[in-house]
């Protein structure tokens, strides 16, 4: 694929085009660009894709899981597990990793000595 080949702003593109002259691609064009950017670490970038893809098609289950897994990196865990729920309720398969993860105790700053 172009992005595996280091082309990643062309494959954005393509993506672009695609969702402007296939609507009905729209929301699996922004899943694709979210991916892209996602795991370039573009974080920020690929929350909004997902989001945009969610507003066109709220019933993707992969869009769901994707922010999910994204919103989880980011330490957003309380948003991560209802995008999770979603995904499941839908029918997707969460991985167990990311159940455990949105599942596991926020850890709390260690207490500092105090002299």
């Amino acid at each position: 694929t172009q992005a595996e080949a280091g082309q990643m702003p062309a494959a954005l593109a393509t993506l672009q085009e695609l969702r402007q002259k296939v609507p009905q691609a729209a929301p699996r064009a922004l899943y694709e660009r979210g991916l892209l950017y996602a795991h370039s670490g573009d974080d920020a970038a690929a929350v909004r894709e997902y989001q945009a893809g969610l507003a066109l098609a709220p019933r993707l289950p992969h869009l769901h899981l994707a922010l999910a897994q994204v919103l989880a990196h980011q330490g957003e865990l309380l948003e991560a597990a209802r995008h999770a729920q979603t995904a499941q309720s839908l029918g997707l398969a969460v991985p167990a990793e990311l159940l455990q993860q949105l599942q596991a105790p926020p850890q709390s700053p260690a207490p500092t000595p105090t002299p």
